[in-house]
């Protein structure tokens, strides 16, 4: 198995102290959920999924958009981008696609770019405050585990009506006559009737439901990793990898899975070794191990219930992973043959999994605002569970 360094784009006593800086704001910003069901602990407590099941309503779709006369809410939004869900205007502005009662809507939103290889850059984030407590500690998650796989470079790009410039602290930052001014690196143009009244007396443009206004911000990073993980270790492992056929990936509130089968012919990790090896049986050993390793994007997605002014409760925290490439390694010794690998590998794959209410996420944050649900895709191989 090759080696996996554990680096930064900082110098180590750079990188140990900036992460000491993170983990102390985020423990002072974020309540820290119980780690007793193995899910991620940087959500605050969530609701029992058995709860939820058993007494969630259908509320349909009853959403609109409230266009406001700010200069993002001007623009047309006609333009794909390589983010499904995100458009963009013809001058490089973004919109957020949203369901609605007609058919689909967009809301402007602003987007920001980390690297969460680059420890100054994921700092930096942690110290804004136009991103939210829950965006936060997934990217401080996501930074942990780049530099735990050694990856060189994973961007995330976050998108958020938070992000964009509409708030009277940075009136004074509007030059008299410019054509356009920056805030946090977002371009904005500047019309006349902006100069003219500055923009925090314009009215923004917001997605409401059932009379109330509403949110939703979306966190895209491509290219990341499950990290190799240990599926099973010792004497066992050829017994365990005899039942290993597939990654099944599956997603909270969806009955249906996704299986991956390690090689394109369905046939077990044991048996794929076997026949790599040229061996008719494994005999067992201690130093004995299987591995497995998932690549992905994902989008996390929190949506959020205005409860006046600018108090926001998050009611969902929902997720889309789309499977790229799935790896294994096999690890098994004999005194004749000594120590021998065998490996697969599949990419260029794209399998796609979301979670119940990822694409119409306002009824079921609607309805359980301040006492939210978490849904999540996790993928399952042999008795190990990883979680993305």
């Amino acid at each position: 198995m090759a080696t996996r360094k554990k680096t930064g784009k900082t110098g180590m006593f750079g990188r140990i102290t900036a992460i000491t800086l993170s983990l102390a704001f985020l423990l002072a910003a974020v309540p820290a959920a119980s780690a007793a069901d193995g899910m991620h602990t940087w959500y605050p407590p969530r609701l029992a999924l058995a709860a939820e099941a058993a007494s969630a309503a259908n509320l349909g779709n009853k959403g609109r958009v409230v266009k406001g006369n700010d200069v993002y809410s001007q623009k047309s939004y006609s333009r794909q981008t390589a983010y499904k869900g995100i458009r963009s205007s013809t001058d490089g502005y973004y919109a957020m696609e949203v369901d609605v009662s007609s058919g689909t809507d967009t809301v402007p939103v602003g987007r920001l770019d980390i690297d969460l290889c680059d420890t100054a850059a994921v700092n930096a984030a942690l110290l804004r405050s136009d991103i939210s407590d829950n965006v936060k500690a997934a990217i401080y998650e996501k930074h942990l585990k780049a530099l735990e796989n050694g990856d060189e470079s994973v961007t995330a790009s976050l998108f958020s009506s938070d992000l964009l410039y509409s708030g009277s602290s940075n009136a004074a930052q509007l030059p008299t006559g410019s054509a356009s001014f920056t805030v946090d690196s977002l371009l904005a143009v500047k019309g006349s009737a902006i100069t003219a009244a500055p923009l925090s007396t314009t009215t923004i443009t917001y997605y409401t439901y059932n009379g109330s206004q509403m949110k939703s911000e979306k966190l895209y990073t491509n290219g990341i990793s499950t990290g190799w993980e240990y599926i099973q270790r010792g004497a066992t492992s050829g017994t365990t990898a005899g039942n290993i056929f597939s990654v099944i990936v599956n997603a909270v509130g969806v009955t249906t899975t996704a299986p991956i089968p390690f090689v394109s012919a369905a046939i077990s990790l044991l048996q794929t070794a076997l026949n790599q090896l040229s061996a008719s049986s494994i005999t067992g050993h201690g130093n004995d191990y299987v591995q497995a390793r998932v690549m992905y994007n994902d989008v996390q997605q929190w949506t959020y219930l205005n409860a006046g002014g600018s108090t926001w409760w998050i009611g969902l925290y929902s997720q889309q992973v789309t499977v790229t490439r799935v790896s294994s390694e096999q690890y098994y010794y004999n005194a004749v043959a000594g120590g021998r690998i065998a490996s697969t590998d599949r990419t260029n794959l794209n399998i796609v999994k979301k979670t119940a209410h990822f694409d119409s996420p306002w009824a079921y944050a609607y309805q359980w605002a301040n006492n939210y649900v978490t849904e999540t895709v996790q993928c399952k191989i042999g008795s190990k569970t990883l979680y993305f």
